[in-house]
């Protein structure tokens, strides 16, 4: 009899714990920047086909954010070209058409330049800046590579340290998701609140994929620990009964 009682209470426990789970949702992003560039002679390995900060000296820019909020963009961070456009990755999504307010210098000739082209021979880096209010976890499906950093410094300057294709010590996902890749997930991996920049590279043509899932981690709820409460006492009480119903059978 104890045992189904305490066998209640813990699937009544778990029930609380399970209502509390956060919804996995895109992040949204509050500042881009697009740098992108002919790339003639490159392969797979050269740095301007990697999605790290420093391929932003070897690219053009195409956008600057600017500095202070508000940044110039906003959309959710879930994307998926459908043609080897700027404005149609920016402009498409999955399940539902996401649509980016962009930089203002992000005029018609941005929005029309080419993702990239086949054997490395354009390519495009993005730098998505967001907010997150909570912790929780983060996986990215992408193609091609991806980076993340804690945004220190805030601007357009945050402090990312040295990065290499072979080592980049403040990249939050391991450096060989910023590599060229086929259609990959990255993650989970843990975030604290805080701003951070997330880098994107489109080369070797399409497929274009950027798609973020983020778990909140919710704080405790008031409800939730009082049926806790609530169940942690009927396992006590019933144990009380029992206890009480065999003295008196003997």
């Amino acid at each position: 009899m104890k045992g189904l009682l305490l066998a209640a209470a813990a699937l009544g426990f778990a029930g609380t714990i399970g209502t509390a789970n956060a919804v996995d949702i895109p992040l949204t992003a509050t500042s881009l920047d697009i740098w992108s560039q002919l790339t003639t002679g490159d392969d797979e390995n050269s740095l301007r086909q990697q999605a790290l900060p420093g391929t932003r000296s070897l690219l053009s820019l195409l956008t600057l954010a600017p500095a202070t909020p508000p940044k110039g963009a906003a959309g959710s961070i879930f994307l998926n070209a459908t043609a080897n456009t700027v404005g149609n990755f920016l402009g498409s999504g999955i399940p539902t058409p996401v649509t980016f307010t962009v930089p203002a210098s992000c005029d018609a000739t941005c929005l029309g330049t080419q993702l990239s082209l086949s054997s490395f021979g354009r390519a495009s880096l993005f730098e998505f800046g967001f907010t997150i209010g909570t912790g929780g976890t983060l996986s990215i499906d992408h193609d091609d590579g991806i980076s993340l950093f804690r945004d220190l410094g805030g601007g357009n300057n945050p402090d990312f340290g040295v990065c290499s294709p072979a080592s980049c010590p403040n990249d939050l996902f391991p450096v060989g998701a910023s590599h060229p890749t086929n259609v990959a997930t990255s993650g989970p991996i843990t975030l604290g609140p805080g701003s951070y920049d997330l880098f994107y590279e489109s080369n070797n043509n399409l497929p274009e994929v950027l798609q973020t899932h983020f778990n909140a981690v919710p704080a405790p709820l008031i409800g939730h620990g009082l049926l806790v409460l609530l169940a942690v006492g009927g396992v006590l009480f019933g144990g009380k009964l029992l206890e009480s119903h065999k003295k008196h059978a003997a």
